[in-house]
């Protein structure tokens, strides 16, 4: 693991060995690079190069001995474009000798390349540290190393992490690190628990970075450059008009006609189509917990019909959870979105909880009204399904003027119940899934399948709980 092109830290031992134990011996030989039989070469660091030994690394990792012992042996040299030669120097030596120093600059590389290579050891200690060092100074820093070397897993994790600490991770100077892609992420997020205010401050000082990274003058035209649609994932609907007129008016990133815009919808509430770019609705400002119902259960063909309605039977688990939403999907596509939009859709949402050990009833109705082209409705109180109980949940939904609804998003499996008097059969269409693996909840659906995910909250701000 020695250095070719450039000395590395540690310098060559050509020392009597006879006296070493074997761990001893390989430590030697990886640090002095002696009897080396493999180069790493890095094209991005003028072709820097690292040296090993072929034996030891395959010893260490299957995925090397596949590379040197397997059918196709690698010959020549081995070319990493996306590896640094100094997280790799660090990587060589664990396999060498199982040290490793792990730091906030290194972690996410190390943790790619564990698992690129199969050193599941190694990976561990990578989680370990990551979970106990990720803050609020160092999340986006994570956050774009995560996605650079696409490691799914901590990305979901330290997007969670900055969701829930958004207030001081958007404030954090480590901010402005961020890469655009994962801004846009962020930005994308309901989950958000920092006010919308804080946003865009953060997104502002985030575009004048930008700027000065690219020797431009940091005046509102190019803010506006550099923002490009990521302008139109802050909620600006949602903000105060005093922080409107302090943060953003009159700084060059909005025209004047946009502005004006902007002034009409705060102070008389409507927008006649003037701000469609951008989202009116405020973030729900807290993790929830998804579950993606055409995941589950799969997708069909479509049947549409002027009324729908949809059973959802919950058992509660061992804590109580909380529906906060759900989401419909849209027409069919027979007609376009476009031509439907404005027209109305009844949606009613009633529940009926029954406590199986008292046989205790409490029972509720929502109405609601939303567009016709679907999506999701947030309820206007969170459903309790609470521990040992049984929830009903009917939603119908029925459309006043088109006359189609939504297609059936699932696919439709089949029990067969035997009627005892006539012994016939006849066919019952659910399907049952536990929901949630620390809520212990499992869910069945009956009925014609309009529902497309439902979100659920563990730490609710306005459910009522039945008695």
């Amino acid at each position: 693991m020695s250095g070719g092109n450039e000395a590395m830290e540690i310098t060559e031992d050509t020392s009597d060995r006879s006296s070493l134990l074997l761990k001893e011996c390989i430590e030697k030989i990886g640090v002095s690079g002696d009897y080396s039989d493999v180069n790493f070469v890095f094209p991005n660091e003028e072709n820097k190069t690292l040296h090993a030994h072929k034996f030891v690394l395959a010893a260490r990792s299957s995925v090397f001995g596949t590379m040197f012992y397997g059918s196709l042996p690698e010959t020549g040299d081995i070319t990493l474009q996306h590896q640094t030669s100094r997280v790799f120097h660090d990587f060589l030596r664990y396999l060498y000798t199982d040290d490793i120093d792990i730091d906030g600059n290194t972690v996410t590389e190390l943790l790619y390349t564990s698992k690129m290579y199969g050193v599941a050891c190694l990976t561990e200690k990578c989680d370990k540290y990551l979970e106990e060092n990720l803050a609020v100074d160092n999340a986006c820093t994570v956050l774009n190393h995560a996605s650079l070397f696409d490691l799914t897993n901590l990305f979901a994790e330290v997007k969670t992490y900055i969701e829930i600490n958004a207030k001081d991770v958007f404030q954090a100077d480590d901010f402005k690190n961020l890469s655009r892609k994962c801004l846009s992420t962020l930005l994308e997020s309901e989950n958000l628990t920092a006010a919308e205010a804080i946003v865009l401050k953060s997104v502002l000082q985030w575009a004048e970075q930008q700027c000065e990274l690219q020797s431009l003058e940091a005046n509102g035209e190019n803010k506006r450059k550099m923002l490009g649609d990521l302008l139109y994932k802050i909620r600006l609907p949602c903000l105060k008009l005093d922080d409107f007129s302090n943060l953003i008016a009159e700084t060059g990133v909005l025209t004047n006609e946009e502005e004006l815009c902007f002034y009409r919808y705060f102070t008389k509430g409507s927008t006649t189509g003037e701000l469609d770019s951008y989202c009116l609705d405020k973030r729900i400002g807290k993790p929830l917990m998804k579950v993606d119902l055409i995941q589950l259960f799969g997708k069909t063909s479509s049947s549409n019909s002027k009324e729908a309605s949809e059973n959802l039977i919950f058992r509660g688990g061992d804590k109580a959870v909380y529906l906060h939403d759900i989401e419909f999907h849209g027409l069919s596509s027979s007609e376009s979105l476009t031509s439907k939009r404005n027209k109305p859709m009844n949606v009613t949402v009633t529940w009926k909880e029954t406590n199986k050990g008292n046989g205790s009833v409490s029972s509720d109705v929502l109405k609601l009204t939303r567009d016709c082209k679907g999506g999701r409705v947030i309820l206007d109180k969170e459903v309790p399904v609470n521990t040992n109980c049984e929830m009903i949940i009917n939603v119908q939904m029925k459309c006043e003027t088109c006359g189609e609804l939504a297609s059936l998003p699932y696919s439709r499996i089949y029990h067969t119940r035997k009627n005892p008097n006539t012994l016939a059969s006849s066919m019952i269409i659910y399907k049952k899934y536990k929901v949630l693996d620390n809520s212990n909840l499992t869910l069945e659906l009956r009925g014609d399948h309009i529902l497309k995910s439902m979100r659920f909250d563990q730490n609710p701000t306005n459910a009522e709980t039945s008695s």
